[in-house]
């Protein structure tokens, strides 16, 4: 009874191993076609992108990361960028005065001074306004107004 009862169980399970095997089977071509599927949408989301600046950049950090040469050759490309956008003001440092700053030099004394004349303008303008107020106002006002005027 016993040994029947063993073969039966042996028959019924290479019964279940056949027909698990099978699903087993399915499910893995399944989850195959699934995954591959998957890594396609994948592939097209990050194709769709690739444009613009940021890629560009995306790319050559990944180029950087396998290539000595090509992280050299951007450094160095960095470096020219810098030197190009900064060597204006050291040209100018590093120059004697020309005839740029001379002309510079007058158009701003010429402002200052017409500046000053405009204050100059307005305190005549003010004190004769003001001859009628008592002495300690008019000794105030001076003062300020010529303050404006140093």
């Amino acid at each position: 009874v016993k040994k029947a009862d063993a073969d039966r169980a042996d028959k019924e399970l290479d019964e279940l191993r056949i027909t698990n095997t099978a699903r087993m089977e399915a499910i893995d071509q399944q989850m195959k076609v699934l995954e591959t599927e998957r890594q396609q949408s994948i592939d097209l989301l990050k194709r769709g992108l690739l444009s613009g600046p940021a890629a560009r950049l995306e790319a050559l950090h990944r180029l950087t990361e396998h290539s000595d040469a090509i992280a050299w050759a951007n450094l160095f490309i960095i470096l020219l960028f810098i030197m190009v956008e900064c060597s204006p003001i050291l040209v100018k440092l590093l120059s004697e005065k020309g005839p740029y700053d001379s002309l510079l030099r007058q158009t701003e004394h010429g402002f200052v001074c017409r500046e000053t004349e405009g204050i100059a303008l307005a305190s005549t303008a003010a004190r004769a306004h003001t001859q009628d107020v008592g002495a300690p106002e008019k000794a105030f006002i001076d003062r300020r107004l010529n303050a404006e005027l140093k």
